[in-house]
């Protein structure tokens, strides 16, 4: 499997298992540039967020945005998804780098638990 498919493939099992969470709601977070029928361009999302959003309900009973970088073979973040990381985590968000499917669900939990 080349690292395309299973990037797709991670993404996809990650936004299925974590949805059966308690008080985690997940989606994909599509981003680029797509040429319109009448060959213009339009850009959609945010430069270097990550593949995965959502919010997330701790222990505290605060809502906290969640984000995940969906990361496969030697995979690293870039620049831009670097500013993305230090953002969220600066403002009290959640940001994951995933590379494992139970790692990464044992990590969302975890950091549920414990805030």
């Amino acid at each position: 499997m080349n690292n395309s498919a299973a990037h797709s493939k991670l993404v996809n099992q990650l936004l299925v298992e974590l949805s059966k969470i308690d008080g985690c709601k997940v989606w994909k977070q599509h981003s680029g540039k797509f040429k319109t029928l009448y060959d213009s361009f339009i850009s959609i999302g945010v430069d270097g967020w990550s593949d995965i959003g959502g919010i997330i309900m701790c222990q505290s009973g605060k809502g906290i945005t969640l984000q995940i970088e969906v990361k496969t073979g030697t995979g690293k973040l870039d620049d831009r998804q670097r500013a993305w990381r230090n953002m969220i985590i600066s403002h009290g968000g959640c940001h994951i780098i995933a590379r494992e499917r139970l790692k990464t669900i044992a990590n969302v939990m975890e950091y549920m638990k414990n805030n």
